[in-house]
């Protein structure tokens, strides 16, 4: 399954990604983030993309798409993906 998360703060982090490990086998995640440096090294699994770099995964569907940012970010987001 192809998952999308937007925003990798500690709610993704602590809850869910947690649930989505433990619910789904083998998931594809890929998380678009505004901090300039994820700790890939952590989560050597996850696709790290920055959120002006968006663009590059125009040509990807997901199955799941997750917003896990304030709800004042969440409108600049539905925007990127229309």
């Amino acid at each position: 399954m192809n998952i999308l998360i937007f925003g990798f703060g500690n709610r993704a982090r602590s809850y869910i990604l947690r649930a989505i490990l433990i619910v789904i086998e083998n998931p594809k995640i890929t998380v678009i983030t505004k901090k300039t440096s994820p700790d890939k090294e952590q989560y050597p699994k996850i696709e790290f993309f920055n959120f002006h770099d968006f663009y590059k995964l125009k040509n990807q569907s997901y199955d799941l798409t997750i917003l896990s940012v304030p709800s004042s970010n969440q409108l600049e987001i539905l925007n990127k993906l229309s």
